[in-house]
């Protein structure tokens, strides 16, 4: 259904569906009385088919408004709320659902005999309000010709000391369980005098009737209970006397009437448009900040200064969830408050220090706690400052408007002024909140108007943004924006010069019929709007002792990045850095858990973990090309040793440039116990070059090479094949080489048999204990363990303690740091038979 418009307004049971564009009957004259006649028709036909149609059927509040209204209510406008009262009452609570009771505490000076009047606020056909029905003791009058005796109750107690809290303390005198039916709103039991001297006089105390419980409607409205109770002089103590109180008490009468100031004008305008709304105090949603999840639009109403944390948190999950938001007053969630006495009694310290430093608890401004939560990363604005009373100030028009869908048709552009509607409180725009990027659609940009006259301009924005979740969130920026959008003032602004608007009201219109549809993305719900983390990573690893670098791949939908921070575990500690870029250098090997967490403009967090293979500085490697990005210089430097070349029956070792001296050693592999039969050792300057036997034919030559680089000494040992070898003996290669750990192996002896062979030797470089491990295939693995201390140890088991088979090797090394053992390559075949052992040598 097509959601009415400003004007269209519920009259003798009339519920308009859809309105004629303006202009429609523009130069044609016809009859009024056929005219009304027509209409008349027309309504009585859609009341029929609405209640016909399921799909067309009224909300709770369309039926309603369609009853006929009075004007009982205007009691609560007509006698002074400021000082002592002939009757004065209040209630037991700020709420009550259908089905629920509530308890009024009344009392009469001197006792006389009085009556509850219930109303409920709304349109009703500009009426403003209907009375329901009576209450006499727990007895409902529906004639409302019956009272009771009422009872003097005690005067106002000293206030509490330390804290200036005021309790009346009255004994109950009135209950009313409120009927099933009753529609959720604004209701007013205005307490009348019916005899004595004072007899016509009268008091009230407002209470929100809510909606069952799993209400769903479009709308709910948050109604600010916490800052009528704020301002609550009853007694001579509130937030705001001299000296303050800190804690002010629900249970006593009002001495103000602030609903009707700003949010009565608000809830004409909902209800005389037909919107399906239902209502909720603060306490309600602090209580249950669920109950914001079930609607498309959640509302603030009027001066909604005192919030809780529990509500800004709800608040806050209802934006993320999807659900829209608007602020219709200003001077939103500025303070922060807490509950005590089962949520009937306000604490809040303002400008004294609270003994409670809680940050959920403590009760100061939203935009001072720690961690900061200013309420311009809810709302899109925050309070800027009080207008001097009696100053409204006009709102303009912004550029946005020209092509914004809010105001086409509504005849304001760019520069159109509304006269009045800024103040007497204003919230604006304020650079460096975290929320995306908000629009000014109607503003103030002037002189100090400010009551604090510290000379600096006033401003005042109506703003929107749209949030990650895709909700819309609007704020008017202004107490007096209601009062654009009906006629209604409180007799303390009956003289304003701020006029209800039929653009604005328009305006209004086409925003709630936006805001009541759901903005959540589909499929969804996407964050559409909290960036995508990412950051460089060393390929394979990173080194102890060498500085890295991690750079952030961030992407954000907005393009608007906040804070980008870096946290480091698993290398010696933890340690923090914030920026785009991080260099970083690990202290010992393992594994290290780096975490980016990024913040957009709109508050919106995103978090990256990654594992980083922290190594020791590797071994070189033996063969194949250095690892792409080796550096040169540094503790974990690696450069070639030099080169060996055979030439005739001799090597050539050739030493590499940046070798300072060198040590070479070679033997032959010629006895089982793996003992050198012969040794030849050179030393030489760098720059020269030596030469060593190549052995018989048939004898492998153990060449171990010490080279002084860069004031490091590098080691290497490997075995040179035989000019002729029986069975063509394989190069030696590495097993593996790991530039992790700088683990690394070698088959020195890849093959052997019988019991005259040479032992099967293997090379091991690395840290710490390393154990190696033969496996062949249907037999018990032979291990051992070595501990190595970065340089080569060579294990060698002689052939007459293996059976001829193929093996493979397994190098693994189970330290504390890694998530299990670490194994090196084990599918390489070291070990291959020339011929049987006798079965009749020992194992």
């Amino acid at each position: 259904m097509v959601a009415p418009g400003p004007d269209s307004r519920v009259k003798n049971g009339a519920h308009p569906i859809s309105h004629p564009p303006p202009g429609l009957w523009r130069g044609r004259r016809r009859p009024r009385l056929l005219k009304l006649v027509v209409l008349a028709c027309l309504g009585a036909g859609l009341l029929m088919f609405a209640a016909a149609s399921p799909a067309l059927a009224l909300n709770s509040v369309q039926a309603e408004n369609a009853k006929p209204g009075d004007g009982y209510w205007r009691a609560a406008l007509q006698d002074s709320v400021s000082g002592p009262a002939p009757i004065e009452g209040y209630a037991n609570a700020t709420s009550v659902r259908p089905g629920g009771t509530i308890t009024f505490n009344v009392s009469t000076t001197p006792a006389a005999q009085y009556n509850i009047e219930i109303s409920r606020l709304g349109w009703y056909g500009g009426s403003g309000g209907r009375r329901i029905t009576c209450l006499v003791g727990a007895t409902v009058d529906s004639t409302c010709e019956q009272s009771r005796q009422g009872i003097q109750q005690p005067g106002a107690p000293a206030p509490e000391s330390g804290t200036g809290r005021i309790q009346a303390g009255w004994s109950p005198t009135d209950s009313l369980t409120i009927p099933g039916d009753w529609t959720s709103g604004y209701y007013l039991a205005v307490f009348r005098l019916t005899s004595g001297p004072a007899a016509g006089r009268t008091g009230f105390t407002p209470f929100i009737v809510q909606a069952p419980a799993g209400d769903q409607s479009s709308i709910l409205v948050q109604v600010p209970t916490n800052t009528w109770q704020a301002y609550n002089r009853w007694g001579g103590q509130d937030l705001y006397t001299t000296p303050e109180a800190v804690k002010v008490s629900f249970n006593r009468p009002y001495s103000h009437r602030l609903l009707f100031s700003w949010e009565y004008p608000l809830v004409r305008f909902l209800e005389r448009g037909g919107w399906d709304v239902t209502y909720a105090t603060d306490d309600n949603v602090d209580a249950d900040p669920s109950i914001l999840l079930n609607h498309r639009l959640d509302m603030s109403a009027g001066h909604d200064e005192y919030w809780t944390s529990a509500m800004r948190t709800g608040w806050e999950a209802a934006r993320d969830a999807g659900v829209n938001l608007a602020f219709m007053g200003a001077d939103d969630a500025n303070w922060q408050v807490r509950y005590e006495d089962g949520r009937r009694t306000m604490v809040g310290y303002k400008y004294l220090t609270d003994p409670v430093t809680d940050p959920t608890q403590t009760t100061t401004m939203f935009r001072f706690l720690n961690p900061l939560r200013p309420e311009c990363e809810l709302m899109g604005v925050e309070f800027e400052g009080t207008v001097i009373p009696g100053t409204y100030l006009p709102y303009t028009a912004d550029a946005a408007v020209a092509t914004d869908p809010w105001f086409a048709g509504t005849g304001l552009t760019p520069g159109s002024v509304l006269t009045g509607l800024g103040g007497y409180e204003v919230d604006a725009m304020t650079a460096g909140c975290h929320v995306p990027p908000v629009t000014p659609l109607l503003s103030y940009s002037g002189p100090a108007v400010t009551s604090n006259f510290d000379g600096a301009p006033t401003h005042a924005d109506a703003a929107r943004y749209t949030a990650c979740s895709g909700a819309e969130v609007f704020s008017t920026g202004s107490l007096q924006f209601s009062w654009g959008l009906d006629s209604f003032r409180d007799p303390t602004y009956a003289n304003v010069d701020a006029p209800e608007s039929a653009a604005l009201e328009q305006v209004m219109t086409r925003a709630l019929s936006d805001l009541t549809v759901s903005h959540v993305p589909r499929p969804g719900p996407p964050q559409i709007c909290v960036p995508a983390p990412g950051f460089t990573t060393p390929a394979p690893a990173a080194a102890v002792g060498q500085p890295v670098t991690f750079d952030s791949t961030t992407s954000d939908a907005y393009g608007q990045l906040g804070n980008q921070g870096w946290s480091f575990a698993g290398d010696g500690g933890a340690g923090v850095a914030n920026g785009p870029s991080v260099t970083r250098t690990f202290a010992r090997p393992g594994t290290a858990r780096v975490t980016l967490r990024v913040t957009d403009s709109s508050g919106a967090p995103a978090t990256l973990v990654k594992s980083v293979r922290i190594c020791a500085c590797p071994a070189p490697p033996r063969s194949g090309g250095w690892p792409a990005g080796t550096r040169s210089t540094g503790p974990c430097a690696q450069v070639p040793m030099g080169s060996v070349r055979r030439v005739g029956r001799r090597y050539w070792f050739q030493p590499g440039v940046a070798v300072q001296r060198i040590s070479v050693t070679t033997y032959r592999l010629s006895s089982p116990t793996g003992r050198p039969a012969s040794v030849r050792m050179a030393s030489w300057a760098a720059g020269g070059s030596t030469r060593f036997p190549a052995g018989s034919t048939r004898t492998p030559i153990g060449v171990d090479i010490a080279a002084l680089v860069e004031g490091r000494t590098l080691h290497e040992r490997f075995v040179l094949a035989p000019r002729r070898t029986h069975g063509g003996a394989p190069r030696p290669q590495p097993l593996t080489n790991t530039t992790c750990d700088g683990t690394s192996a070698a088959v020195l002896t890849p093959a052997f048999g019988g019991p005259g062979s040479l032992p099967l030797r293997v090379a091991v470089a690395g840290t710490g204990r390393l154990t190696i491990t033969l496996t062949a295939a249907g037999r018990r693995p032979i291990a051992r363990r070595v501990s190595a201390r970065g340089r080569d140890v060579v294990v060698a088991w002689p052939s007459a303690r293996l059976r001829g088979g193929t093996y493979t090797v397994t190098i693994s090394a189970p330290r504390s740091w890694l998530p299990q053992p670490f194994a090196l390559s084990a599918t390489r075949i070291v070990a291959t038979a020339q011929k049987k052992v006798s079965q009749r040598r020992r194992h």
